[in-house]
């Protein structure tokens, strides 16, 4: 089985270079096995129109679904889009704290050799 980090890791070298099809690609594969940091960095993709067509309506269900699994970036990107949208209840709900996901393990991969934030 691929490893959701390798995946990510993958996604963003290629989205560093300009490769917005590869990245696209490797964040969809990361997604798909279940790691919220792929999922939010795909809904960036479409937030952004970074080498797809701009689809907030899209980037919302993908912020959604990575902060369901644990992602706060997901949820604070979540508020902006409320607030590009002009909606402020939305906006201070999902910047004031009141929900929180079920973890809050951030979007970061470790170094090699460091440790892991989910090891014991």
């Amino acid at each position: 089985m691929v490893d959701p980090d390798v995946l990510y890791l993958i996604g963003d070298a290629a989205e560093d270079r300009g490769d917005f099809a590869a990245a696209r690609r490797a964040f969809e594969a990361g997604a798909a096995l279940g790691h919220e940091c792929p999922v939010s960095r795909l809904a960036l993709m479409f937030d952004l129109g970074l080498g797809v067509a701009a689809d907030k309506r899209q980037a919302m269900r993908l912020y959604l679904w990575a902060w369901r699994m644990g992602s706060d970036s997901a949820g604070n990107n979540l508020a902006i889009l409320y607030r590009e949208k002009g909606n402020v209840r939305g906006e201070r709900r999902w910047f004031s704290g009141t929900l929180t996901p079920p973890s809050s393990l951030p979007c970061v991969v470790p170094a090699p050799g460091r440790i892991r934030p989910d090891s014991p």
